[in-house]
Order: structure tokens, then sequence, then C-alpha cells
């Protein structure tokens, strides 16, 4: 029995959500697998978890340019980069001890390494870069493989030293629902039961797990447009209380476990441009509306939307629906979209990694 090791953190939900699509598709392919999840935060010290996630929810939300300055300065010198050996702290090590993994996987950038040895020979491990930039926070001395979003940033990793037979552009695991195309009796069944209209456009208004953004000025710029909105609002209450108070017909919903239906469904999507949910949207062959990216991995992920044509960023909330309605009612722009996102998708991403891993292990 080979036994894999999943390594991710509590920030934000992209990491978590990736690894448990990972570990539920490996398990489904092989049950002899024995897979365990971690959460590096919990072995190393639950308040320096929540601690760290607060000064990052804290920076990009009142000092997003004190966050852009750190980006930019860790990825300049690599400050980040091998800082502390997590295999040494000893509640950690006493885990990865009993779990004596044959391989594993980070799905998180992170300070904090694992080097694992089992009969004195290195155990093998796996990185998934999670953004549509290297920045060079996930270049980790110990890592041996990498899987990529794009064959862009596999090119960057090259250039940062990383042999291009390590380097995998596999794209970032997501739910294999998201690719699947709704229509006909079965669109109409969905819209009836998630009480959604079906003579209007359907835009769907995502803030993030932490709902975050100008997610209250984007819906009074849009509420009295001929759009139906779904409005996710992740963990933010106050956010889905006002915007609860604020609406008359449209679709206020916090944390839900279709999301991949209601993205199927939509006409449009109107975002963050977070590494998760930007791969979610190409592979659903969505119109794309890019407002309030993170300084940082946001930036560059929308730079990579906007250079491949799948993505239209709104600058000015003031014409938001004329932006938006040059795009809905541009049938030459929505074929463009859908068959260039269809380009860009990685529909066989899970099963490339399985295949990685069954040759590693």
């Amino acid at each position: 029995m080979k036994k894999i090791l999943i390594c991710t953190i509590s920030i934000g939900n992209g990491h978590r959500s990736v690894t448990n699509t990972l570990l539920n598709y490996l398990k489904a392919q092989d049950s002899s697998l024995e897979i365990s999840v971690v959460d590096i935060y919990e072995y190393l010290s639950p308040k320096i978890g929540k601690m760290i996630n607060k000064l990052y929810e804290g920076s990009i939300k009142y000092l997003p340019v004190a966050y852009q300055l750190f980006y930019e300065k860790t990825d300049e010198d690599a400050l980040l980069n091998d800082k502390i050996n997590l295999s040494k702290a000893p509640k950690f090590k006493k885990m990865i001890n009993q779990v004596d993994p044959d391989l594993i996987i980070h799905t998180y950038p992170s300070m904090f390494y694992v080097k694992y040895m089992k009969n004195n020979i290195k155990v093998p491990s796996i990185s998934i870069i999670t953004d549509y930039y290297a920045h060079k926070y996930w270049l980790q001395k110990h890592v041996d493989y990498y899987i990529t979003p794009t064959k862009q940033v596999r090119q960057q990793m090259y250039k940062l030293g990383i042999p291009l037979e390590n380097i995998f552009s596999y794209g970032i695991p997501i739910k294999e629902s998201f690719y699947r195309k709704i229509s006909g009796v079965e669109k109409e069944r969905l819209l009836k039961q998630y009480q959604l209209p079906t003579d209007k456009q359907i835009l769907m208004l995502m803030s993030g797990g932490l709902g975050m953004g100008k997610i209250v000025e984007v819906f009074e710029k849009l509420k009295n447009s001929p759009y139906h909105l779904v409005v996710l609002t992740g963990k933010n209450a106050d956010l889905k209380e006002k915007l609860d108070q604020m609406h008359t017909e449209h679709t206020i919903l916090s944390f839900v476990d279709y999301v991949d239906d209601l993205v199927n469904l939509s006409d449009g999507i109107i975002t963050k441009p977070g590494g998760l949910t930007t791969t979610e949207i190409i592979a659903s062959n969505k119109p794309l509306f890019i407002i309030n990216p993170i300084p940082g991995q946001e930036e560059w992920n929308s730079r990579y939307l906007l250079n491949e044509g799948i993505g239209r960023r709104i600058y000015d909330l003031d014409t938001i629906e004329f932006e938006i309605e040059a795009v809905l009612s541009n049938a030459l722009k929505l074929d463009y979209i859908e068959k260039m996102s269809q380009e860009l998708s990685h529909e066989d991403c899970l099963e490339k990694i399985y295949g990685l891993v069954k040759e590693i292990l």
C-alpha cells in the first residue's frame, strides 16, 4: 500500500478546494492509496495560523499597496524560500513519521518546507502551482516536480532553474463538473430548482471566500439592469445582510455546494481573478468580467486573461453595464471566448496528475 501526504494551508478557500478535489479523484482511481491531508498551520500553531490569516486578510483589504510591495519584494529576492523545515517541528515530525509517506504533494506556496527521508532516500514531492505567474515563493529546493496552470508558467519556472522535464503544464485541479455544458431540459430543470428566471440573462457576481471587493457598488450599478444577478457573498455575513436589504428580485447566497451549476447556468461572471476561480470559469467557457484584483497574484491572473482575450477588466463601474452588454450582445466575441477557453482548458488535468503520481510511486 502506497501512502501520500498532501500538505495545504487554510488561507482562503482555493488551496483547500484544490486539495479536496485532488484527494477525491485519487481515492476514486485507486482505493488502495492511503492519503492523508494536513493543514501545516495546525502543526505549527493554530494561533500562528490565525495570525497569518488575519495579516493576509487585513493587508489585502486595508493596505493593498503594502501587500503589493511585499509580493514584489519577495519575488525579487526570494525572502520566503526554504526558511523553516517543518519536518523538524516536533508535532509535525511526529505526524509525518506516523504517516510515513511515499510521496508528498504541496498545494500552497510557503516559507515552510518539508524534507522527509525514508530508508535514507528523500521522499519525492510535487508542488501544484495555483497562480498564473511563477512567483519565486513557489520555488522550493526540496520539491522535485511542479505542476503549472499554463505553458507560460512552465517556462517561467524553467527560467528560475527547474529542469523542463520536471515541470508539467497540466493545469489546476478543479471539480470536473465545471467542464460540463448545461442546456435544454437539464437547464430548465436546474433553473427551476435554484429558482432562477428563464426569461433573463444571468450574471454571477462572486466575491471570493472572504466576501471582499466592491460587491455592493457593483450590485448598486446593476440591480436595475436587464440582468438577473446571482451574488455569492462567501463568509461575509454583513455583506449578505446589506445586499438582502437592497435587492428586490435578485438571488443572494453565501456558501453553496452547487457553484459549478450556477457558473454553468450563468451568461457571464463578474469576479476577482483568484487562481482557482479563473480556472473554473475558463473551464465553463463563460465570459469573465474582472473587478478588484488583489495586487500581486491576481494582477498576474488578470494579465493572463486579458492577454488571451477571454477576460474584460472593468476599470470604471459607471460603465459596467455597457461593458457587459458589449460582450454578451456580440456573437463574434462570445464565439472567440468559448473557443479560446476550450483551447486553454485542462479537462484531463486530474487524469494527468494521477498518471504522474502512479509513475512516481
